[in-house]
């Protein structure tokens, strides 16, 4: 089709991306469309050409959209971030990275340039979808008494991730995980929110999942909260929790209870932390794993794509069992 035919169409294979569909592109010989072309060709001959012709989506833009730009630097620029845009609507990071590669390859670029936009946009996307959040009305807090699996479900598991970035989020620690040359001291507040970013984790509890967007934006702006700047905080169900916080049993003290000792207490702290933090990942596996056993319920299901991704999600739960020293 014609230019404005094409970008038309480019909005709304976006849309397909985002759902997470493999999206092929076929492009006709000049003034003809699927219909005519038809009419001239075998059913053999027909499917020898969509076979031969059909092309991935980011790849045919690419493609299009650099003819067009012509050598233009400007539009060049202007369509490197168009491109990019489309990739980050892939929800897969496989899939990102392979049509980053693949786009960097018909630009003739490096790829860390398109990672680049590819993070800049993604940053953009996580700031509005937080702001969205915030901006909802409030939403009803689910019970504690959930009727499904309490491990599943996970509302401890947030609620001591919550109470540690209250109660110890300006306190630093060491990675007792690196080499001691490689130790730097890190807030445990960005340690926490890295480890939770890097994985896609999110509250499910609505209260916490405010009080941790707050926190987050407050971090983006190179922030830390301070207990101070909990307490002021005027939503009161908010208040009720940093006042849970501060009067939660778990801390560090309580350790000595379990026979955990440690030579340095920021070296203690950050098992602590590590621990908290890793089981609301395990949390987070466990909903990923029981929506797909509902999923392979289905009679529609597409049975070995969702085995493979219940194989990958269950490497994960048994490498945080390993991280926690469990044995299943």
């Amino acid at each position: 089709g014609d230019a404005a035919g094409l970008r038309a169409s480019f909005r709304g294979l976006d849309m397909m991306l985002e759902q997470g569909v493999n999206v092929r592109v076929v492009s006709f010989p000049e003034g003809e469309d699927p219909d005519s072309f038809a009419k001239q060709k075998t059913n053999e001959e027909l499917e020898d050409f969509l076979k031969s012709s059909k092309k991935d989506f980011i790849s045919f833009k690419t493609t299009v959209l650099l003819q067009e730009a012509a050598g233009d630097p400007l539009k060049i620029a202007q369509m490197v971030r168009d491109v990019v845009g489309s990739i980050s609507k892939v929800p897969d990071q496989i899939g990102r990275e392979v049509l980053i590669k693949e786009a960097a390859s018909i630009l003739e670029m490096e790829p860390n340039a398109l990672y680049e936009e590819l993070g800049r946009l993604q940053g953009i996307q996580e700031r509005q979808r937080r702001k969205s959040q915030a901006q909802a009305p409030p939403m009803e807090v689910v019970p504690t008494d959930y009727p499904g699996d309490q491990k599943i479900y996970g509302h401890e598991q947030e609620k001591k991730v919550i109470h540690l970035l209250i109660s110890k989020g300006t306190d630093t620690m060491l990675d007792s995980d690196l080499d001691e040359e490689e130790v730097v001291p890190v807030a445990i507040a960005n340690w926490i929110v890295d480890e939770l970013e890097e994985d896609h984790i999110e509250f499910l509890n609505p209260i916490y999942a405010k009080m941790y967007n707050l926190l987050a934006d407050e971090i983006e702006q190179e922030r830390i909260p301070s207990i101070d700047w909990w307490v002021r905080q005027e939503d009161q169900d908010i208040v009720k929790e940093v006042t849970d916080a501060l009067t939660d049993k778990y801390t560090l003290a309580n350790w000595k209870s379990k026979d955990i000792y440690l030579p340095e207490e920021k070296k203690t702290i950050f098992t602590l932390v590590r621990e908290t933090t890793m089981r609301m990942k395990y949390v987070h596996v466990e909903r990923k794993l029981h929506a797909l056993k509902d999923y392979l319920k289905m009679e529609s299901a597409d049975y070995d794509y969702y085995m493979v991704q219940f194989q990958k999600w269950n490497s994960a739960r048994q490498m945080i069992n390993e991280k926690l020293n469990r044995v299943v």
